[in-house]
């Protein structure tokens, strides 16, 4: 279907056979994953380790799917210059900034190299849902 998680796809087909899903959650938030799927945030900005909020557009048509693109610029930024190179190998969706629930989950192509006070950009547009 999509880089739906689990929880995602439970709700949906839930929802489908007449089960409530969800509410809809107030806000968004992207997260860098590392190849074991825990976040690399906290290990690129102790100041700021929470997840990042992000804003996804209407949705149009993409061939025989649907997508959603962001529509903000999302920085993930780092707070030391003695950090040790970290590679963020997946993007995610949250409901929330620190907990929550996550919706989606899809490899990054190519991984991030995070380095000293680099930062993480998703350009507007850079990030995709698409439902085929």
């Amino acid at each position: 279907m999509s880089d739906l998680t689990q929880y995602t796809e439970d709700n949906i087909l839930d929802w489908i056979t007449g089960t409530d899903m969800p509410s809809a959650p107030s806000a968004i938030y992207l997260d860098l994953l590392d190849t074991g799927g825990s976040s690399v945030i906290p290990s690129i900005n102790t100041a700021s380790p929470n997840r990042k909020a992000v804003t996804l557009g209407t949705t149009v048509a993409d061939g025989a799917g649907r997508k959603k693109q962001n529509t903000n610029e999302v920085v993930f930024t780092t707070s030391s210059d003695s950090l040790t190179t970290v590679i963020a190998e997946k993007i995610a969706l949250y409901d929330a900034a620190t907990g929550g629930n996550k919706i989606v989950e899809t490899v990054l192509a190519p991984f991030a190299t995070i380095n000293n006070l680099d930062p993480v950009k998703v350009a507007v547009g850079d990030y995709t849902i698409k439902i085929d």
